[in-house]
């Protein structure tokens, strides 16, 4: 796992073109109010582009976090 800046993660079309599952969403929330940690591995390519992950990215996204921790292909 490597620390990178989330802004740097690059979500493809097949990403934003989706809309996840509520329940999935709002567990990934609740896991992330409670212990102010990641509960699921985002994982990037080697351009940072993103393969799995997308429901924490996005949790991390709207709770303002900057760097987070990563697997990178």
């Amino acid at each position: 796992m490597v620390k990178m800046k989330l802004s740097e993660i690059k979500i493809s079309n097949a990403f934003t073109a989706t809309t996840p599952k509520d329940d999935k969403l709002n567990a990934c929330r609740n896991y992330w109010k409670e212990n102010h940690e990641q509960d699921r591995d985002i994982v990037v390519n080697k351009n940072n582009v993103l393969i799995d992950g997308y429901i924490q990215y996005l949790v991390l996204k709207e709770n303002g976090v900057g760097e987070v921790f990563v697997k990178k292909l």
